[in-house]
């Protein structure tokens, strides 16, 4: 029977304030998890992360968890896998707009506003569109040049 191994992470928040030393102090012993892990089910075939990798969506965030994540890529090729990632944003991986600002606003009347709902999904270069873009750009940018492989 094939088998499917994933590897699911969520909210490691990588620029949290004062709080550099938490993934240093648990990354040997989850290294250590999944070489036994691995040994029990075989080589992962896909991590998804979802949400929440940055605390708020900078770029020196962004290259943070890049590094973290080729010692991550490195250590699980040493256990015989190279998996897919596959990252979904969540709401800490985008810079926040203003509170005063219009698209932000109206985008909050999200479920009541159908005419806002059509703009959003048929006009690309709606200012809903661009206002969304513009909030995950560095995450969109991260994800664009990042190396590992994507399904």
């Amino acid at each position: 029977m094939p088998v499917f191994n994933l590897l699911h992470l969520s909210d490691l928040h990588f620029g949290i304030k004062d709080q550099e030393w938490m993934w240093p102090t648990v990354k040997r012993i989850f290294y250590d998890d999944l070489a036994r892990m691995t040994e029990k089910s075989g080589p992962i075939d896909a991590v998804i992360f979802t949400g929440d990798m940055t605390n708020s969506g900078q770029e020196d965030q962004f290259d943070k968890l890049s590094t973290e994540l080729d010692f991550l890529w490195e250590h699980l090729r040493k256990l015989g896998a190279d998996p897919f990632f596959v990252p979904v944003p969540g709401n800490h991986d985008l810079v926040r707009p203003e509170k005063e600002n219009a698209a932000s606003r109206a985008l909050k009347h999200w479920n009541k506003d159908k005419e806002l709902q059509h703009i959003f999904w048929n006009q690309e270069a709606s200012e809903y569109r661009c206002f969304i873009d513009d909030c995950f750009k560095n995450y969109t940018s991260w994800f664009k040049t990042m190396p590992l492989r994507k399904p």
